[in-house]
């Protein structure tokens, strides 16, 4: 048995216990330390986080509101049944006509009615491409919307279904 097992010191080792004193016990060590107000570095941590939440959810509610207001105004455009190979010539030219007045309606809605009013042909097609960034309406499918809109039969018709994407596609654009 060694001599610390015993619990007997060994020969000349002062005696700790005696050398610590007396252990004064305090309240606030039994319920732990008493900590208010925080460091200055815990409340910056607390404002950068509530920053960071509201702008978290500033930006969701904006994604949010694009998001909804896309899916109203391409609701215009999908509620338009795209005819189909055995529809006549009339009814396709009708089509056409609801899908020019469903992107004017949703360029009105987004630019306003002084900006976007006015524009028909040349213009109309320009302002459809600036946009919705694209050249799709002046110089692909979409030219139909140009001035060919308005004669008795439209010369070279696109495939509708495709025209209906670039008009989807258009309205997602200027909604984001």
């Amino acid at each position: 048995m060694t001599p610390f097992q015993s619990g007997a010191a060994p020969a000349g080792a002062p005696d700790l216990l005696t050398a610590l004193g007396e252990v004064i016990e305090s309240p606030a060590i039994e319920n732990g330390p008493f900590v208010w107000p925080p460091a200055v570095g815990w409340w910056l941590l607390l404002a950068m986080i509530l920053a960071i939440t509201v702008f978290a959810a500033i930006k969701i509610r904006q994604l949010l509101a694009k998001r909804a207001e896309h899916k109203f105004l391409s609701a215009a455009l999908s509620s338009l049944p795209i005819p189909n190979n055995q529809s006549t010539e009339e009814e396709k030219h009708q089509y056409i006509h609801a899908l020019n007045r469903a992107l004017k309606a949703i360029a009105i809605q987004k630019y306003g009615a002084k900006q976007v009013a006015t524009l028909s042909g040349t213009e109309w097609l320009t302002f459809l491409d600036q946009t919705g960034r694209c050249n799709h309406f002046s110089q692909g499918a979409g030219q139909v919307f140009g001035a060919s809109l308005y004669q008795k039969e439209i010369p070279n018709p696109p495939d509708l279904a495709y025209l209906n994407e670039l008009c989807q596609a258009w309205c997602k654009e200027v909604c984001s």
